[in-house]
């Protein structure tokens, strides 16, 4: 299970609030394991990463929209992370 998925699950199961997993998905999202992105911003990352050309899609953005449309996030949830992600992007 990806780091992500734990964290969507432990999110929708009650075990964390959004406010504490929110930043640790966004970073998760737009950075690169191998630490090999400082040609790429970060937008283009989390592009990337949803289009399976970097790293693993299974830690991309895609991951939380899924949740989101199966109703494993609420939509407050969903847009305190879309927040906390397009945040970290601009940093």
């Amino acid at each position: 299970m990806s780091q992500l998925t734990l964290f969507l699950q432990q999110l929708h199961e009650g075990e964390v609030e959004v406010e504490e997993v929110a930043p640790l998905i966004a970073c998760l999202v737009s950075t690169v394991a191998d630490g090999d992105d400082e040609r790429l911003s970060r937008f283009e990352i989390i592009q990337f990463k949803m289009e399976g050309i970097l790293d693993d899609p299974a830690e991309s953005f895609a991951q939380v929209e899924v949740a989101h449309v199966v109703g494993e996030l609420t939509d407050e949830q969903y847009a305190v992370i879309r927040t906390a992600v397009v945040q970290g992007a601009l940093r």
